[in-house]
């Protein structure tokens, strides 16, 4: 689906290929890859994105099957620049340098933290209203869901909960259309957070891991099959 971004949608590429320059003589700073997609941090912070585009997650505005090449620049709402970028199965945000999250893509489980849920979103929306007023200093896409660690240090996560992956408590198999706080242990906060495909992990100040959500691999660090919030490991 062209998401090695090289020109061609066909074939796979088996061993490293040389590198692909970045479109305008820019450099890229970071990569993130989703499901069938890519997409990259340049110098300056723009945005970047090639491959899968069905469900706009190229964030172009003008989505096709695919694209083999690297989009222009996204249209950034905000300052326009971003620090960060996540991309997830089919939705992509980043994390702007003001400390807000913008999303786009397909929203089946309210991943992009709009207040809804279903359908999609061609371009960078506007920015995601964070618990309390709060800007974020990291963001982490899963597979259908999103989290953010907050500039108090606390993690708030929107989107598919069907395994408890949004870490907030609340009964799961729902949409978290609105980010809600993670119930972290009383007098931690979180440094990272990293999310996969229904579950997620946060880092603690103390040095611990906190992870939450879909245990049926083992991959909370916990006896099996549980799911939910376990102690830091």
């Amino acid at each position: 689906m062209g998401q090695l971004g090289n020109g061609s949608q066909t074939g796979d590429v088996t061993s490293p290929p040389s590198p692909t320059p970045v479109p305008d003589g820019g450099v890229a700073t970071a990569v993130t890859v989703g499901g069938f997609h890519t997409c990259a941090l340049i110098d300056g912070g723009q945005v970047r994105c090639w491959g899968a585009d069905d469900k706009g997650q190229l964030g172009n505005g003008a989505p096709a099957q695919s694209l083999a090449v690297a989009s222009a620049p996204l249209d950034l709402p905000g300052d326009g620049t971003a620090a960060a970028v996540s991309a997830g199965v089919s939705h992509t945000c980043a994390l702007l340098d003001g400390g807000q999250v913008t999303c786009w893509g397909a929203d089946d489980f309210g991943q992009l933290g709009n207040g809804t849920s279903g359908g999609t979103t061609l371009v960078p929306g506007a920015p995601v209203t964070l618990p309390g007023g709060r800007t974020a200093r990291a963001v982490a896409t899963g597979a259908y869901h999103t989290c953010a660690v907050l500039d108090d240090g606390q993690v708030s996560c929107w989107g598919r909960d069907n395994t408890g992956q949004v870490g907030d408590g609340a009964p799961t198999d729902q949409a978290v259309q609105s980010p809600a706080l993670v119930l972290l242990p009383a007098g931690r906060t979180a440094v990272g957070v990293t999310a996969g495909w229904s579950y997620t992990c946060a880092l603690l100040d103390s040095g611990e891991v906190m992870c939450w959500g879909s245990n049926q691999r083992g991959q909370l660090g916990v006896a099996f099959p549980t799911t939910g919030l376990p102690s830091p490991q």
